[in-house]
């Protein structure tokens, strides 16, 4: 006698050489079901110590239930009596415990209901597959409860079903326990549009009327210190840029003040002076000196300081002279000195109260914007 073990559960079994000639050494497992070549797998059975008591004959349940089933046959012939297995001992981590042997067959009187059974299995293995329908195009979203499929392939389930014959459907019927009904999957109810939230519960934007007063603010405070600049500088801007001289006048005439003419005396310079005595007139004498802008741009009129000193060079007397003073009268109508421009100063002076000292007199001469 022969053992198989099961590849897929590991199961031993013992086979006969009758059931391995019947489909070319294939077999199927009672336990798991899975088909292999045993003549693969092929073990002798051991020998046990003592003789082993003949086993009792296993019921028609049993052979029913938990056999090693032919997977295909070449001829529907009659099939061999199936002979009774023991039951199968799980491989261990451990040493093998030796297979029981049970007692020799006996002929056993055909079974009518187990031939059916054995010729409806072989029937159904030759039978093809029915063909898979093509998939029909979806019209609309099927329903949500729709979309959760069986797990345990319900419909192909019932396609084989459908395909096996009535008496192995009724064994099938007796081993596979009744399937409790999946609960219906719930569909969560979406809500419903209802009127818009009042404007008060959504988050308020921030306001940008800040940031836009803030930048006015901003270009507020620019022109106006732009103005002072301009404002404090409008002499030097209207002498650097004559062009602009109308536009300030314009713009100071509205505002109630004036633009003056520069005034940098480190840029006007005495040519020639001179300190003469007028003949025929005792103690009176005469000043001239000519005057020279040398600025790019018209100047104002400056006030001419005079000195006189004596012969020790002390100060005798000192006077400031107002443009009225020492211009010529023909000069007095011109608003300043032009750029680069010359300009001749004439002055008589009584000294005749210096008594004396007159003699011998002394003077320097400074130009100035008191």
């Amino acid at each position: 006698m022969l053992t198989a073990q099961c590849p897929q559960c590991q199961t031993r079994f013992k086979v006969s050489d009758a059931q391995l000639d019947a489909a070319d050494g294939f077999v199927r497992c009672g336990r798991c079901a899975h088909v292999f070549n045993a003549r693969e797998v092929l073990e002798p059975l051991p020998v046990p110590a003592q003789a082993a008591r003949p086993a009792a004959p296993a019921d028609r349940g049993e052979i029913e239930d938990f056999e090693l089933e032919l997977p295909d046959f070449e001829a529907p012939a009659p099939q061999p009596p199936v002979a009774p297995l023991a039951v199968p001992e799980p491989a261990a981590a451990s040493a093998p415990e030796p297979v029981s042997e049970i007692a020799p067959e006996a002929p056993a009187v055909p079974d009518p209901e187990l031939a059916a059974f054995q010729q409806a299995l072989s029937d159904a293995l030759r039978a093809p597959r029915p063909a898979a329908r093509p998939i029909e195009p979806l019209e609309s979203a099927p329903e949500p409860a729709a979309l959760i499929g069986d797990p345990f392939g319900g419909s192909a389930a019932s396609a084989e079903e459908e395909a096996l014959p009535d008496v192995l459907r009724s064994q099938r019927g007796r081993d596979t326990p009744p399937e409790t009904p999946a609960p219906e999957a719930q569909v969560a109810q979406e809500p419903e549009a209802g009127p818009a939230a009042p404007e008060d519960h959504a988050p308020a934007r921030p306001s940008s009327l800040p940031a836009v007063l803030f930048a006015l603010g901003g270009m507020l405070g620019l022109f106006v210190l732009a103005g002072q600049l301009v404002y404090l500088n409008r002499t030097r801007i209207a002498a650097e840029v004559p062009e602009l001289r109308p536009t300030l006048e314009a713009a100071c005439q509205s505002l109630g003040c004036t633009v003056p003419l520069a005034g940098d005396r480190a840029l006007l310079r005495t040519e020639w002076s001179e300190l003469a005595r007028v003949p025929d007139h005792p103690g009176l004498v005469q000043f001239t000196a000519i005057l020279k802008n040398h600025a790019r741009y018209m100047q104002a009129w400056p006030s001419m300081e005079l000195t006189l000193t004596d012969s020790d060079d002390r100060v005798l007397v000192r006077k400031v002279f107002p443009p009225k003073d020492w211009l010529p009268v023909a000069e007095r109508a011109q608003r300043g000195i032009g750029a680069g421009a010359q300009v001749r100063s004439q002055l008589q002076l009584d000294t005749a109260a210096l008594g004396p000292k007159q003699s011998s007199i002394g003077y320097s001469v400074n130009w100035l914007y008191p």
